[in-house]
């Protein structure tokens, strides 16, 4: 085999691994979590599927010269609204833990003032959806995860939406169950 063919094999081989497990660049958050691995353990109660949740103390940290208006789900909730996505690779499902909201529209967005820093307890529990047919989960339950809340510049149900990463997404964490389950 000639050197060029060799060569060309190569850069075949690694453009086949780049296809497969793409590289994310890790990004400076301004959205932490108090971990960077989490075990899910089995929740007590009834319903069609096994449950699972863990913990997640988020903070949300605003370094600009102007209020954030963090998204919740009603004009009282107590939390942001927030997102948990895989970013392991592109799996059937994404994430088991995504939740879902069904929220009614207001203008009473949670205010993080310039330079301030928010605390939120985030209970985070999966599946939050399932097959009714095998009552398997949809997406995964364990992985590389990170969180994602809904910034705003301005007041207003999903007005002035503010898509800068640094400001919406979280560090990536790890999330196994208890026991291997």
């Amino acid at each position: 085999m000639s050197s060029r063919a060799t060569l060309t094999a190569l850069a075949l081989m690694v453009a086949c691994v780049a296809a497969v497990r793409p590289y994310v660049e890790p990004i400076a958050s301004n959205l932490t979590t108090n971990d960077t691995s989490y075990v899910a353990t089995r929740e007590s109660g009834g319903g069609p599927v096994m449950r699972f949740g863990f913990k997640v103390v988020a903070r949300y940290h605003n370094p600009t010269k102007a209020p954030i208006y963090l998204a919740r789900c009603f004009a009282k909730s107590k939390t942001p609204l927030y997102d948990v996505q895989l970013v392991q690779g592109k799996r059937s499902g994404g994430s088991a833990y995504s939740p879902v909201w069904a929220c009614a529209g207001h203008d009473k967005q949670i205010v993080v003032q310039s330079g301030a820093t928010r605390v939120d307890t985030l209970a985070i529990s999966g599946p939050a959806t399932w097959s009714g047919l095998t009552k398997k989960p949809i997406g995964i339950l364990e992985g590389r995860l990170r969180l994602a809340y809904f910034p705003q510049k301005c007041p207003g149900d999903g007005a002035c939406e503010i898509v800068v990463d640094s400001l919406r997404y979280s560090n990536e964490f790890t999330v196994h169950l208890e026991n291997g389950r």
